[in-house]
């Protein structure tokens, strides 16, 4: 959540679920209040239960002023961005690589499909 709110993107806190029409702060705040999900584990709900009150008090913050809170943030995450950062090329440049590979297969297997539907015109 710190490194959303840090990076200097538009974020809209208001968006609600399509489910249960929840902002992410009411998840948050249910979550902080001991409401556990019916799929998770033991260990991931005390995970949440120590997390989400955090959450709540960087989101509220962040309503009441982005500006200051955004540069806060970004002075408390300034040593761990870089390697980040890296990461996130990374998976970005992997990510590229596929969708590359899943092009070239789609152009393959319609070349393919064409061949068989030549074929199948020859044959009869």
């Amino acid at each position: 959540m710190k490194y959303l709110l840090a990076c200097g993107r538009e974020i809209d806190l208001n968006k609600k679920t399509t489910t249960k029409g929840r902002t992410a702060l009411d998840i948050s705040k249910e979550r902080s209040a001991g409401l556990k999900c019916s799929d998770e584990t033991e260990e991931e709900f005390q995970k949440a239960k120590r997390n989400c009150p955090k959450i709540v008090e960087l989101i509220e913050s962040f309503q009441r002023n982005p500006n200051e809170t955004r540069t806060k943030l970004r002075k408390e995450l300034v040593y761990c961005l870089p390697g980040k950062f890296i990461f996130l090329f990374h998976i970005i440049k992997n990510e590229k690589i596929i969708q590359k590979i899943r092009s070239r297969r789609r152009k393959e297997e319609i070349r393919r499909g064409k061949e068989k539907v030549g074929r199948r015109k020859e044959e009869n």
